[in-house]
């Protein structure tokens, strides 16, 4: 508040903020008040100016509306692409609106609890931060913020030179996959050794039964991050054709 009063003719001055605190200065500058009840509070602000043994006094009256505090509650704030996040408003007061933004340019409002999924197709980590504002029927305001670091996205792709055919099936692989990857695991499917090269040697399906075999022919791709994708591509296996025939009888006359 600023202090009006004529400075020559006072010789001393005291406010009374009625919230329990009282300065002696001429001009005290600003004075905090908190409400934490929930509801509106009236205060009376009083000046008294003193000259010698006489006394002036003014009076303003002020209503403080209840604050609230932003407070955000998630269940991750780390992962893989793409990473799905539960948020929940844990404001503190009599919240009458929200806003959320996610920091990749996609806003939520009015919800408590709300789920939002962070990608990354970027070569390194990305931060994202979320801001949830929060505000009272009497416009109070306050805001709190989460960071969120998501792994950049990988994926597993290839295609087979053949995917059915008969035995023995000699199958060769071009790797299409995209993204950081530090490590390739290649399971044919049939029990062979799982193959940790970039491109795989080709490899022979055997079938050694009358029928048909499916093998799932699986590449699993991760990151330094530890993050996986998945590929399978299921392959079809013929059994080796066997051209024998009987004839009765082997000898004769003719016709």
């Amino acid at each position: 508040p600023s202090n009006l009063s004529a400075p020559a003719s006072i010789t001393s001055y005291k406010w009374i903020w009625g919230d329990g605190d009282t300065t002696y200065t001429q001009d005290p500058g600003s004075h905090t008040y908190n409400n934490t009840s929930g509801i509106p509070e009236t205060y009376t602000i009083k000046l008294i100016a003193f000259k010698g043994g006489c006394t002036d006094t003014i009076s303003e009256t002020i209503t403080v509306n209840p604050g609230v505090t932003a407070q955000i509650g998630q269940d991750l704030n780390i992962g893989c692409q793409p990473l799905t996040v539960n948020f929940e408003d844990l404001s503190i007061g009599a919240i009458a609106e929200q806003k959320w933004l996610f920091g990749d340019g996609t806003v939520a409002n009015n919800q408590a609890l709300v789920v939002h999924d962070f990608k990354n197709y970027g070569a390194n980590d990305t931060t994202f931060t979320t801001q949830l504002i929060v505000a009272s029927a009497n416009g109070c305001s306050d805001t709190a913020q989460v960071t969120t670091t998501v792994h950049p996205a990988i994926n597993a792709s290839f295609t087979p030179n053949y995917i059915k055919g008969c035995a023995d099936l000699n199958v060769s692989i071009l790797n299409q996959s995209s993204g950081a990857i530090n490590t390739y695991e290649w399971n044919w499917g049939d029990g062979s050794v799982v193959e940790l090269l970039e491109t795989p040697t080709p490899h022979t399906y055997t079938n050694p039964s009358n029928a048909t075999v499916t093998r799932n022919l699986q590449l699993v791709v991760y990151n330094a991050a530890n993050c996986s994708d998945t590929s399978i591509q299921p392959i079809q296996i013929y059994p080796v054709a066997d051209a024998t025939f009987t004839a009765n009888p082997l000898t004769g006359c003719n016709p």
